[in-house]
C-alpha cells in the first residue's frame, strides 16, 4: 500500500513540475467578464450601437462594440482603471482627457500611449487612423493583455473609457469593462 502512494507521489510531482517549469517566468493573462457602454444619442446612433462581452471558450472572452456617430466626430478620451480591494473598487490609474488626434500622431511621446494603442492595434486594426472618426468596430476582439508588460497584479479589474466631443467637451459614451487578471505579479495596489 505504501509503495502505491510512493510511486503516486513521484508521478505526480513529476507532471507538477513538468507544468511549472513550462510556464514563463513572467505572464499575465485576462478574462474579460462584463462589457456595457453608455451612449448620448445626440452623437450616437442608438437603434445600431451596442456593446457587450461574449464567451469564446471557458478561459476566453471577446468584446463587441458596435458604435457608429451621427456625424464625424474629433474627440478627446479619459480612462480609469479600478483594482477591486475586498468589495470595494478604487481607482490606480487615471488619464485626464487627452486629444485623441493628437495621441495618435505622436505615439512614441508617452510609453501609456503606446501600451494603450498596442492593444488597441491587436483588437482592431482599422481603429488607428486620422481624424474624424465614423464609426467604431471591434468584433469579437480579444483582448490580447500579453502584449503588456507583466506589471498588473493579479486581481479583478474594472475600466471606465469615456469619449467626449473635442469642441464642446460635451459627452458622447462611456464604456464600462470588468474582467480578471490572471498574472505571475503576486503583490496589490497600494
Amino acid at each position: 500500500m505504501k509503495f502505491k502512494y510512493k510511486v503516486l507521489l513521484i508521478i505526480f510531482l513529476t507532471f507538477d513540475f513538468k507544468f511549472v517549469k513550462s510556464l514563463p517566468k513572467d505572464f499575465q493573462y485576462a478574462k474579460l467578464k462584463l462589457a456595457s457602454c453608455k451612449l448620448n444619442e445626440k452623437y450616437v446612433k442608438r437603434n445600431d450601437s451596442k456593446c457587450f462581452a461574449k464567451a469564446i471558450s471557458r478561459n476566453s472572452s471577446s468584446m463587441n462594440a458596435f458604435l457608429f456617430y451621427t456625424r464625424p466626430i474629433f474627440f478627446t478620451f479619459g480612462f480609469t482603471i479600478y483594482y477591486k480591494y475586498g468589495t470595494i473598487y478604487r481607482p490606480v490609474l487615471t488619464l485626464p482627457k487627452i486629444d485623441f488626434c493628437w495621441s495618435v500622431k505622436s505615439l512614441n511621446l508617452h510609453p501609456i500611449f503606446r501600451e494603450f494603442f498596442n492593444v488597441a492595434k491587436t483588437m482592431n486594426s482599422s481603429f488607428i487612423h486620422n481624424c474624424p472618426y465614423y464609426e467604431m468596430v471591434f468584433n469579437n476582439s480579444i483582448i490580447d493583455i500579453g502584449s503588456f508588460t507583466a506589471i498588473f497584479p493579479r486581481g479583478d479589474y474594472k475600466t471606465n473609457f469615456s469619449l467626449y466631443e473635442k469642441k464642446s467637451d460635451e459627452w458622447i459614451w462611456t464604456m464600462d469593462t470588468a474582467y480578471t487578471i490572471f498574472s505571475s505579479e503576486i503583490y496589490s495596489w497600494g
